[in-house]
């Protein structure tokens, strides 16, 4: 037999060129989440929002820009010391204290009433002159 005729065994894929399974897809989107990244759901299916987190995982940490869910970015997610989320926006200013409503000059509760009962009749006065 020559040796162009011996059937060439099938090469397995390179480590990392293997497929990842549904829960190191999950784990890819859940580190991802935890370092400040919107994976989308974390449902094990790489879809455009998971893409889009790698590409910007890897943009924020200096890596060629790669929007590939593999194995590589699997690795190197779990090689990233901690989790590093964008700083909390600052507070917001205090909001100023409510102002307090005028003391009542008396105990009376129908008070304010008779105020605006004297308000309305200056008011119908004014129409009639």
């Amino acid at each position: 037999m020559t040796p162009s005729a011996v059937p060439q065994a099938a090469s397995a894929p390179a480590p990392d060129q293997t497929p990842l399974q549904t829960t190191e897809i999950r784990e890819v989107q859940t580190r991802l989440y935890t370092y400040g990244f919107n994976p989308g759901p974390i449902d094990g299916a790489p879809g455009a929002l998971t893409a889009d987190a790698a590409m910007r995982y890897r943009a924020d940490r200096g890596l060629p820009p790669n929007s590939a869910v593999n194995r590589t970015l699997l690795e190197t997610l779990r090689q990233d010391p901690a989790p590093q989320v964008a700083q909390a926006p600052p507070p917001s200013p205090p909001r100023p204290a409510p102002r307090a409503y005028a003391q009542r000059r008396s105990d009376d509760p129908f008070e304010s009433l008779r105020i605006a009962g004297d308000r309305f009749g200056r008011w119908l006065q004014s129409l009639g002159r």
